[in-house]
């Protein structure tokens, strides 16, 4: 599989399995949103470009596995999504595989955008009167609990700082 091949893989895999929603987003547009609050959280920062490796990755396995409900994932479907993320792997010059093998304790600000990037289609979807997206106290509670885990970590204060901001942010259009 070629880059190409790839990347048309995720502007036509569809998102938000199992879930009815008023307009279809792609796994594209997702890691697209995923990069952007990726940047806004950790622009200016000493790991920056490290981040925004991780952001690209962002569910790239996505184009062999296509969008699996995490209340679906169970052991097997997770090893099988490993395994095509390692298969991807072997498409992507090797400075970028080690970037991704070197960065994992730094997923959770890419978990954190991932979540905002949730909230962001929560909110639209609510907004067009979407009753599956009613309720969206439990995307709050996720990104809660990323910031918590980041603050555990001891991530640098501006990228907890400025998830804090984007979560008051959502907090205040009451999704």
């Amino acid at each position: 599989m070629q880059h190409y091949e790839i990347l048309q893989r995720l502007c036509v895999t569809p998102r938000w399995a199992g879930m009815q929603t008023s307009r279809t987003e792609s796994v594209m547009e997702h890691k697209a949103l995923v990069m952007m609050y990726t940047h806004l959280l950790t622009h200016e920062t000493k790991n920056y470009e490290e981040y925004m490796g991780l952001a690209i990755a962002h569910d790239c396995e996505e184009a062999i596995t296509g969008d699996l409900k995490y209340s679906f994932k169970n052991e097997k479907v997770i090893e099988f999504a490993e395994k095509a993320v390692y298969a991807l792997l072997n498409y992507l010059p090797p400075y970028e595989c080690e970037l991704l093998r070197n960065s994992l304790d730094k997923n959770y600000v890419i978990l954190c955008a991932d979540r905002i990037s949730s909230a962001h289609f929560w909110i639209n979807e609510k907004n067009m009167g979407n009753i599956n997206f009613a309720d969206g106290n439990q995307m709050y509670k996720s990104i809660e609990e990323v910031i918590s885990l980041m603050k555990e970590c001891k991530f640098e204060n501006i990228i907890i700082e400025r998830a804090e901001k984007t979560l008051l942010t959502f907090t205040k259009l009451k999704i």
